[in-house]
């Protein structure tokens, strides 16, 4: 395959085939719509453009900015009472009000999100009080501990021994107790939550921990835990020196052992960067799963229709299975089995089937 961009008709593509196989009547109706369609499109265009400009100018109208300014004023103080009575870590009140701020910016209108279960505990590193990538491995710190790692757990040429020994153990504060040992904001004995924990590489040298983040994220009918460690690295200075200069020609092409997707050269010498078969593979697999997945979910739409229609069902699966034929979400599908796992009202005899679709 060359590196060259190519046009197709429209004519040619599927949905050109589409237009040009419908009968005279047909098109002569599609003719006439898009002829109607195109003053509405235009009056839509134009009341756009005015909502827009009132828009503006109800923003600088005095009254509305005074207005506004409250609602900020009220909304600052609302949040500021929310900090104070919650026992949340700070770094993870930060990480809501950013979430909001990105609700807030995206225009449209809150919806209620029902928790599924996955969540995090954030700590964030104030600049006041730094903390280096070596001290995180050491006890001092009462904000997040590592327990320290062995060089061998990234050196080892053995895989299992490295497997082995990067297992460790994370500690971050969730909370602080004071001398009694009760829970207390301003108290200064530190409340840990541990998590077992695999680092699976070492930190930069000479970096700044920045945030600590736990993170619990539901995939399918299982949690997946992990840890982001937000680092900042010292300013390496660039440095350009004058000298030949190599020419890259980028285009694809089936070569052995790969796939080359460029050629270089630099008035003497010269050569390509191939991707590997083991890369091309690996993407490969990707939508080879896919297949498998849409295999899966129409057999086992296949066994599922039928049971629902020989057996008396509950209401909530009755309405949760309408238009199951014509599904094509496989969200939709866990979401009721996940439902039906919880649910005490359920059809007789369900045990095999419910073990296929969780299967």
């Amino acid at each position: 395959m060359s590196g060259s961009f190519f046009w197709i008709p429209f004519s040619k593509c599927r949905g050109g085939q589409k237009a040009k196989g419908r009968n005279p009547e047909d098109n002569a109706k599609v003719q006439e719509l898009t002829r109607k369609l195109k003053p509405l499109n235009e009056l839509k265009k134009r009341v756009g453009e005015r909502i827009k400009a009132l828009k503006e100018e109800a923003k600088r109208d005095p009254l509305a900015q005074s207005q506004i300014e409250e609602l900020q004023k009220r909304e600052k103080e609302k949040k500021s009472d929310l900090y104070n009575s919650s026992e949340a870590p700070w770094g993870s009140l930060l990480k809501v009000d950013q979430a909001v701020d990105l609700a807030k910016k995206s225009g449209g209108i809150p919806h209620f999100k029902k928790w599924d279960g996955s969540g995090q505990l954030t700590v964030q590193i104030q600049k006041r009080r730094p903390l280096s990538g070596e001290d995180l491995f050491s006890e001092l710190d009462t904000r997040v501990r590592v327990k320290p790692v062995p060089q061998e757990a990234w050196n080892s040429p053995v895989r299992s021994i490295r497997r082995k020994l990067s297992r460790t153990e994370l500690k971050i504060r969730i909370s602080s107790q004071n001398k009694a040992g009760e829970i207390y904001k301003g108290g200064r004995t530190p409340v840990w939550a541990t998590f077992p924990m695999i680092m699976h590489r070492p930190l930069p040298k000479n970096c700044s921990i920045k945030w600590v983040q736990v993170q619990r994220e539901k995939i399918a009918n299982r949690h997946k835990w992990s840890v982001n460690i937000t680092v900042e690295e010292p300013d390496i200075p660039l440095s350009y020196e004058e000298g030949d200069s190599v020419a890259l020609d980028i285009g694809w092409r089936r070569v052995d052992g790969g796939l080359r997707v460029a050629y270089w050269f630099d008035g003497k010498e010269h050569g390509q960067l191939i991707l590997p078969d083991s890369v091309i593979g690996a993407l490969e697999k990707v939508k080879s799963l896919g297949s498998i997945r849409d295999k899966n979910f129409d057999d086992i739409r296949k066994t599922l229709i039928p049971f629902l229609k020989e057996n008396s069902l509950p209401k909530w699966l009755k309405e949760g299975t309408k238009g199951l034929p014509r599904w094509r979400s496989k969200k939709k599908l866990a979401k009721v089995v996940l439902q039906w796992k919880r649910e005490e009202d359920r059809p007789a005899g369900d045990e095999e089937i419910l073990e296929q679709l969780e299967a």
